[in-house]
């Protein structure tokens, strides 16, 4: 599962903006990304629009068809001439 939060660094720990679902214990990975808007190189841009779609909780993305049916989607069902 992948979740995107908000946390506030204080005192040597990050504490979350809100409640997390997650069980105690658990192991998480993290991807600090700051947040200073008035800053934002490409790089953190890039960084925070990837995080965003790893936390989307779509896990459908598009037709499963359409990389095999690329011509069709585009061009319609008779393909590409």
């Amino acid at each position: 599962m992948t979740q995107s939060i908000t946390a506030v660094f204080e005192a040597g720990l990050l504490r979350p903006t809100t409640p997390l679902d997650l069980t105690e214990g658990a192991s998480v990975e993290l991807l600090i990304i700051t947040k200073d808007d008035t800053q934002d190189s490409p790089g953190q841009k890039a960084a925070r629009k990837l995080a965003k779609i790893a936390a989307s909780k779509s896990g459908h993305v598009g037709d499963p068809n359409t990389s095999r049916d690329h011509d069709k989607v585009l061009y319609g069902e008779q393909g590409a001439r």
